[in-house]
């Protein structure tokens, strides 16, 4: 699948006053912030998931299961169906997922630390 991505969830680790490291997607932290991404019910949506720092992050996708496209460019060639990848420091990686789940979904960092300190948005399946 070579099209541009239809979403894309850039993950980091910033500080913020009075709250300390707080982990990120796309700038945004949850619950102050939270990122909501969009999708139609039967839409086929590209993720673009970039890890801009060193930490691994295995990220979930609750109630939609996706596959690994690409890893840094590469195209996966074992396919198969998942609702977690590990996205290595500094690492790319592509995502697709059929949006079949209508309601909303949460996308979050496995680890359960960094979950709680804010890497977790919404997707919304409508």
């Amino acid at each position: 699948m070579s099209r541009e991505p239809d979403l894309y969830s850039d993950l980091r680790g910033i500080r913020v006053q009075d709250k300390g490291l707080v982990w990120t997607i796309n700038g945004k932290y949850h619950p102050e912030t939270t990122e909501t991404f969009y999708a139609r019910e039967g839409d086929v949506v590209k993720m673009r998931i970039r890890n801009t720092q060193g930490q691994v992050h295995p990220m979930h996708l609750h109630g939609q299961r996706f596959m690994v496209l690409s890893r840094n460019g590469i195209v996966e060639e074992n396919l198969g169906w998942k609702d977690t990848e590990m996205v290595g420091g500094g690492e790319v990686v592509d995502i697709v997922f059929l949006a079949e789940e209508k309601g909303k979904w949460v996308f979050h960092c496995h680890i359960l630390e960094h979950a709680k300190a804010g890497m977790l948005s919404v997707l919304e399946v409508v």
